[in-house]
C-alpha cells in the first residue's frame, strides 16, 4: 500500500536524522574547551542552566507549533537553528556573547523535544504497528548514540587540523538533516478535538488550552510520577557528562584521545537503547524504573569510590548504560498514557519541567565543585536525587501497570 509505505519510511528517515546530527564532533572536548576560555564550573553551568531556561521558556510555544503545523516542520526548524549556533560558537570567547548562544541552542532544543517522537508514534499508528513504539524509539535513540559515538572518532581527526572544525563539521551536518528531513511526510494533524490547541485564536483561549493541560497533568498521577522520574533522570545525565571530561584528565588521558574513549562509551548506551524494550518486557515498568533509579544512584557516588585508572571509568559505563535505557523507555511509558491529540503539547511540558530542573541543577552543582571538588558535587547530586525519589517510588507500585489505565 503506498500510503501506508510512505509512512513507514518516516521511521527509517528519523532514525538517518538522528545519527546524522548525533555527529557532534566537539562534544567529547566542549567542556574542556570552555575551560579553556577561561570559564570556570559555575560559569559551565551556568551556560547549561541558561540553555534549559530558553528551552523552559520555548518549550510550550515550540509544543504548540508542533501540534499546529506539524511535527516535521518543527524539526526542521530546530536544524536551522542549530546549523547558526555551531557555526557561531568558536569565534565567541566572551561569557556574555556565549550565553547568547546558547539561549538559541534552547530554543533549538525546545522545538525539537517531543517532535521526533511524536513523528515516530503517528507513523506506526497509520501503520497499525503502536505496539511496536518502544522498539522503534529505541532504535532511533540508538542511532543518535551511533552517530555520537562516530562523532567522538572523528574527534581527534578534525582536533589535529583546528579545534573550530569540530563545531564547523555539525554545522554543516544539520544543513544535511534538513534535506532529509524535507522528504518525510508529515502524518495527518488531527484536529477533531475542540480542546485541541489547533483550535486556539486568542491569547485567552491559549491560556486555557495551556492551563488545561497542566490540570491534566497535575491530577493523572501516574503521568505525574514518570514526568518526575524522567526530569531525574535528564537533569542526573547531563549533569554528570559536564564532568566525564574532567574525569579522563584525572585519570591522565591526553586530549586527543578523548574522541575514542567517547565513542567506546557512547556505544554502550546505543547497545542499551536497542535492548531497552526488551529489558522492559523482561523486568516489567516498575522495576524497569526501579533499576533506572539504582543506577543513577550508583553512578553518582561512584565517582568518589572508583578513583583510580581504570576503574575509574566504572561509574561512566553505568551511567551511559542509564542513557541507553531511560530515554526510549520513559518516552514510552509517557506516550503510552498521552492521547494523540495532546502528545506534542504535553512531552513539551515533561521538557519544560526539566528545563526547570536543569536551570537548578548545572549551576548548583558547579558551585559546589568550585568550592570542593566535582566528586563531591555529583556525591550530592546524587543524594538529592535519593531524596525526591523516596516517595514516589512508595507510591508507583499502585500507580505504574501496563495492565492498569491512568487513575485520577
Amino acid at each position: 500500500m503506498i500510503f501506508s509505505s510512505s509512512y513507514k519510511s518516516n521511521i527509517h528517515k528519523v532514525s538517518l536524522h538522528s545519527f546524522i546530527t548525533g555527529l557532534r564532533t566537539f562534544l567529547p572536548i566542549i567542556f574542556v574547551y570552555f575551560s579553556d576560555l577561561g570559564f570556570s564550573y559555575l560559569e559551565i553551568g551556568t551556560l547549561f542552566s541558561i540553555q534549559a531556561a530558553s528551552t523552559l521558556f520555548f518549550e510550550v510555544p515550540a509544543g504548540t507549533f508542533a501540534d499546529r503545523f506539524g511535527s516535521k516542520w518543527s524539526i526542521i526548524m530546530s536544524s536551522f537553528i542549530f546549523i547558526f549556533v555551531f557555526a557561531a560558537i568558536p569565534f565567541v570567547s566572551s561569557f556574555l556573547i556565549m550565553t547568547c548562544i546558547f539561549v538559541m541552542w534552547g530554543c533549538a532544543k525546545a522545538f525539537y523535544s517531543g517532535s521526533d517522537t511524536t513523528l515516530i508514534i503517528e507513523s506506526l499508528k497509520i501503520e497499525g504497528s503502536l505496539l511496536d513504539t518502544s522498539r522503534f524509539l529505541g532504535r532511533k535513540w540508538a542511532c543518535f548514540y551511533y552517530g555520537l559515538a562516530f562523532g567522538g572518532l572523528l574527534c581527534p581527526f578534525l582536533l589535529a587540523v583546528d579545534v573550530k572544525y569540530t563545531f564547523f563539521v555539525p554545522s554543516f551536518l544539520n544543513f544535511v538533516a534538513v534535506l532529509i528531513l524535507l522528504t518525510v511526510r508529515q502524518p495527518p494533524l488531527d484536529k477533531t478535538e475542540i480542546s485541541g490547541i489547533h483550535h486556539v485564536k486568542t491569547s485567552r483561549q491559549y491560556l486555557k488550552f495551556l492551563n488545561d493541560g497542566i490540570r491534566m497533568l497535575l491530577e493523572h498521577r501516574t503521568l505525574k510520577y514518570l514526568i518526575l522520574f524522567t526530569i531525574l533522570f535528564t537533569a542526573s545525565s547531563l549533569a554528570y557528562f559536564q564532568y566525564i571530561q574532567r574525569i579522563f584528565e584525572d585519570a591522565g588521558v591526553a586530549r586527543e584521545n578523548f574522541g575514542y574513549l567517547y565513542a567506546m562509551f557512547t556505544i554502550v548506551a546505543a547497545v542499551f537503547s536497542q535492548k531497552a524494550h526488551s529489558i522492559d518486557h523482561w523486568l516489567g515498568e516498575k522495576r524497569t524504573i526501579y533499576l533506572l533509579l539504582f543506577v543513577t544512584a550508583l553512578s553518582l557516588f561512584g565517582t568518589s569510590v572508583f578513583s583510580t585508572y581504570p576503574w575509574v571509568f566504572i561509574p561512566i559505563l553505568i551511567m551511559q548504560v542509564q542513557a541507553g535505557i531511560y530515554i526510549p523507555i520513559m518516552n514510552h511509558y509517557l506516550n503510552r498514557h498521552i492521547e494523540s491529540h495532546n502528545r506534542a503539547t504535553l512531552n513539551s511540558m515533561k521538557s519544560f519541567s526539566g528545563g526547570m530542573l536543569m536551570m537548578i541543577t548545572s549551576p548548583f552543582v558547579g558551585f559546589l565543585a568550585d568550592t570542593f571538588n566535582y566528586k563531591f558535587a555529583l556525591s550530592m547530586l546524587g543524594v538529592t536525587v535519593v531524596l525526591i525519589a523516596v516517595l514516589p517510588v512508595l507510591r508507583i507500585s499502585q500507580r505504574v501497570s501496563r495492565k492498569v489505565p491512568i487513575s485520577k
